[in-house]
Parts: C-alpha cells; sequence; structure tokens
C-alpha cells in the first residue's frame, strides 16, 4: 500500500529572508501532484519567493511532481528567488541526478544546510 501523501507549509527565518518551508510526506505522484501545485502556487501567488521543500519524509516523486517543481523554480527565479531541496533520500536524489534536474533545483543534506544557503547565495552544492 502506497504512504498517504501530505504537505505541509510553516515559515522560517533566516538572516536576511523569510522563507516558505513545505514539507512533503509520502508518494508525490499524478494523484497527488495537483495537491502539491496548489500549495506551491499558492505561496507564489502570495509573493513568496524562497521556498525551501523538505524531502526527509518523501518516499516517490514522478515526473508530475518533478513538473510542479520545474514550474515553481521558473516562478519564483523570474523575481529573484530559489525553489531548494533539502534532505531528499538516496533514491530520489538519483532520480534527480539522472534526469538533469538536479542542475535545476539546488539541494542540501538537510533542511537547516538549505535554510543557511538562503543568505548565501541563489544555488549550491547537490547532495
Amino acid at each position: 500500500m502506497r504512504n498517504a501523501f501530505e504537505v505541509t507549509r510553516e515559515q522560517a527565518q533566516t538572516k536576511d529572508y523569510e522563507v516558505t518551508v513545505f514539507h512533503v510526506e509520502g508518494y508525490l505522484d499524478a494523484h497527488t501532484a495537483p495537491r502539491f501545485e496548489e500549495a506551491l502556487r499558492k505561496a507564489v501567488a502570495e509573493g513568496i519567493s524562497h521556498i525551501l521543500v523538505d524531502c526527509q519524509r518523501l518516499d516517490y516523486i514522478s515526473s508530475a511532481g518533478l513538473g510542479v517543481l520545474i514550474e515553481t523554480q521558473r516562478a519564483v527565479r523570474a523575481r529573484g528567488g530559489e525553489v531548494k531541496l533539502a534532505a531528499m533520500s538516496a533514491g530520489i536524489a538519483d532520480i534527480f541526478d539522472i534526469l538533469g534536474f538536479s542542475k535545476l533545483i539546488p539541494s542540501y543534506p538537510s533542511l537547516s544546510e538549505a535554510l543557511a544557503s538562503v543568505d548565501g547565495s541563489v544555488g549550491g552544492p547537490a547532495t
């Protein structure tokens, strides 16, 4: 049985920026991607420019989920922001690397490192 998909949102403050953190859990696929997309679109519509996606509890991501991330990255980069990923499992990180998404969306080993990178610079080391 698939793990239910959950997405929760919280605000975090770095030295210079307010960051919106989305914690995703379970399977992000064609059936659940619309919920994720709705949450991200709402943040973008609110003017959020710094989005961090915590993938620590993400078990699976399909092309639908990847598409949502790329679309959101384009939207926030247009206003000088960035989507960053944190704490991906080795399997999900492999998917990002194989498909070349790791060149488009920076990822970090932990949530704290991803948050610290917001003040440092746009882009950064992949996991």
